[in-house]
């Protein structure tokens, strides 16, 4: 999860500092493309975590 929230961070860290009218639109853009990774990663491992505790996934 570690690695999720250090690019939801980043992410937000840069699309401030880039959605100023002065930086290319592609700045922004990649900055949301780490947030949406971020977010996609930590969701997945979430969903994935609690069926690996039941007893039955270890059977």
């Amino acid at each position: 999860m570690s690695i999720g929230g250090f690019l939801i961070s980043v992410g937000l860290f840069v699309y401030g500092w880039t959605v100023t009218a002065q930086t290319h639109l592609i700045a922004p853009l990649i900055a949301t493309g780490l947030i949406g990774i971020g977010l996609l990663k930590r969701f997945m491992l979430r969903a994935r975590w609690p069926p690996a505790l039941s007893r039955d996934h270890w059977q």
